[in-house]
């Protein structure tokens, strides 16, 4: 079914969507004011403005691999340039590769970047973990929390995936955060 905005109406013109507020299970057609304001509405479809419609989409290709807790999702520019540096981009809590994208860009130029999802964030699977005090301490056998040593254990496993450990590289680690404190974990283990 064609949609108002293929059909060149304005936004303006369309009547809203049913409303829906807290604690009702009440749907209208019309939009109540005075009900409205008691809760938030409930959009079963937005409409894409047209000023939006051209917009890219921001997100990287991307390949992943299946590791020991899960799929990890990463990106690893300038293999082109046969060079033996490599640059390590490693993100915060909360965060992705895509806080490196620009930079990637701009290094790739001259050395080869590797940014990926820490489990938990981005693309990379959210494994999950036992909440108790240790692994195959009293409950659980399977890895106690998302420590240090899991997100130290999940990069070295990637580097020696893509055959980037013990390979005469320059690496140069870049961390953002709580990827600093994940760098600094790698080099020192």
């Amino acid at each position: 079914m064609p949609s108002a905005i293929d059909s060149g109406m304005s936004t303006e013109d369309l009547s809203l969507p049913a409303v829906q507020t807290r604690g009702s299970s009440h749907s209208s057609t019309t939009p109540e004011p005075e009900r409205a304001t008691h809760g938030p509405r409930l959009y079963s479809q937005r409409r894409v403005p047209v000023a939006f419609r051209d917009i890219e989409c921001p997100f990287p290709e991307t390949t992943s691999v299946d590791g020991p807790y899960g799929c990890v999702s990463y990106q690893l520019l300038g293999r082109e340039h046969n060079t033996k540096e490599l640059a390590v981009c490693l993100h915060g809590l909360n965060g992705s590769k895509m806080l490196f994208s620009d930079l990637a860009q701009v290094l790739s130029r001259s050395r080869m970047v590797l940014t990926y999802d820490m489990y938990g964030h981005g693309l990379s699977n959210a494994p999950p973990v036992a909440h108790c005090i240790g692994a195959g301490k009293y409950c659980c056998k399977q890895r106690a929390a998302y420590d240090l040593d899991f997100f130290v254990d999940q990069l070295y496993f990637l580097m020696d995936y893509l055959k980037l450990i013990d390979c005469g590289l320059t690496i140069s680690l870049i961390g953002f955060s709580f990827g600093g404190a994940v760098a600094i974990s790698f080099v020192d283990k």
